[in-house]
């Protein structure tokens, strides 16, 4: 049996984006979130930390190279579902987080920010890009990534309910 393209390719994304997000809860533990606890500095006065730097350096590179042979638009597709399964699946794989604490108030890097159905506004910027992208790439194949990315998040929320 082959594998489609487009399956091998968000299984591929996905699984690097949960493992990532083991990797830091690991790493930071789970009362870390945004580095709190790590020896790094903030960036040039920004909110993020040169340690979110240099890991945002390792996945864009990363995934830009695996995905080298495609569109662009597919490659930013692949890389914003990436930070957003990341993202999420940081706090269900969190012990210190979990459904019950996916919220504004708990979440004090993420809770200044508006959020809207229970969910912060980068979320919705981030499905707003994957959109676009899969509108100029004309590839409709990442309409089903995108589902199957939703059915990743889904089964991440019933990982962070327990």
């Amino acid at each position: 049996m082959i594998i489609p393209q487009w399956l091998s390719t968000i299984c591929f994304v996905n699984t690097y984006a949960i493992l990532w997000s083991a990797m830091e809860v690991e790493i930071e533990g789970v009362d870390g979130g945004w580095a709190k606890n790590l020896p790094t500095d903030l960036c040039l006065g920004s909110n993020f930390t040169w340690y979110h730097v240099i890991m945002n350096g390792i996945v864009a590179l990363s995934l830009s190279y695996s995905l080298r042979d495609r569109k662009l638009s597919e490659i930013v597709f692949y890389t914003s579902n990436w930070f957003l399964v990341e993202d999420f699946m940081w706090f269900m794989l969190n012990k210190g987080f979990g459904w019950e604490n996916y919220t504004q108030e708990a979440i004090w890097w993420h809770g200044r920010f508006p959020w809207y159905l229970g969910m912060p506004l980068h979320n919705y910027v981030g499905a707003g890009v994957m959109w676009v992208a899969v509108e100029l790439s004309n590839n409709h194949n990442l309409i089903k990534s995108a589902l199957f990315s939703g059915a990743t998040i889904l089964g991440g929320i019933l990982y962070g309910m327990r």
